[in-house]
């Protein structure tokens, strides 16, 4: 019985011999001289993978493992953007949201109140009435509601503003809590306002309480 070829696509040369090689992919023999090595791109450098494969099995490297080149790079942000203020009413239950810009002077300094007081009036355009009752204070206890002004039938004005570095919950009406969608998030730097003279309809008379993430956190309110 005749044997078949079994050194597959190696040739043998009598008067000049070539060593054979098996191709780590499909098996097949060949002279190992036509055997190639397997390179694929580690980052944008191409190296060996180890294999050793025939010129039907060798895989040409695949662009898509180099890493990407951005044609653009990002811009330059800016050193000390001045953003505009912000002056809105989304979804905070009638209260108008002021977003107050200090720097350049720190709000917990001794005239921080009335750097604040000043810039509400200035963004809506309400004047500070004489005579407003101050309650500002501190939280006594984190994660505890704490009421910030009693039920008052006869309000025309009320400001909360947050000075501190964490953000407050605001409750109306009920204790503030951090869970539900009832309260109004009040951000560091964030002043909540409503007074009639805004003739935004009627004023909330209602109590109104706070919560945080820390004891002693300060909080700057007034009303009238």
């Amino acid at each position: 019985m005749a044997l078949g070829n079994l050194s597959g696509k190696a040739r043998t040369n009598p008067t000049a011999p070539d060593a054979f090689g098996v191709c780590d992919n499909c098996g097949t023999w060949w002279n190992r001289r036509d055997l190639l090595d397997q390179v694929e791109y580690y980052g944008n450098t191409l190296k060996r993978t180890g294999y050793v494969v025939c010129p039907e099995c060798f895989d040409v490297p695949q662009d898509q493992l180099r890493p990407i080149i951005l044609p653009i790079p990002d811009p330059v942000p800016v050193i000390n953007p001045r953003t505009e203020y912000f002056d809105g009413d989304r979804g905070q239950q009638g209260f108008t949201l002021y977003v107050l810009q200090f720097p350049p002077v720190d709000p917990t300094t001794p005239n921080g109140k009335a750097l604040v007081l000043s810039q509400v009036a200035q963004l809506s355009d309400v004047a500070t009435p004489n005579g407003l009752s101050d309650e500002s204070g501190r939280l006594a206890q984190a994660n505890l509601s704490q009421q910030v002004a009693a039920a008052n039938p006869n309000r025309s004005f009320f400001l909360l503003y947050n000075p501190a570095s964490a953000p407050l919950v605001v409750g109306l009406g009920a204790p503030a809590s951090f869970a539900g969608s009832s309260g109004i998030l009040l951000g560091p730097g964030n002043a909540l306002f409503w007074a009639t003279a805004q003739q935004r309809g009627p004023i909330f008379t209602g109590s109104i309480a706070v919560i945080g993430y820390a004891a002693s956190a300060p909080f700057y309110a007034w009303e009238q």
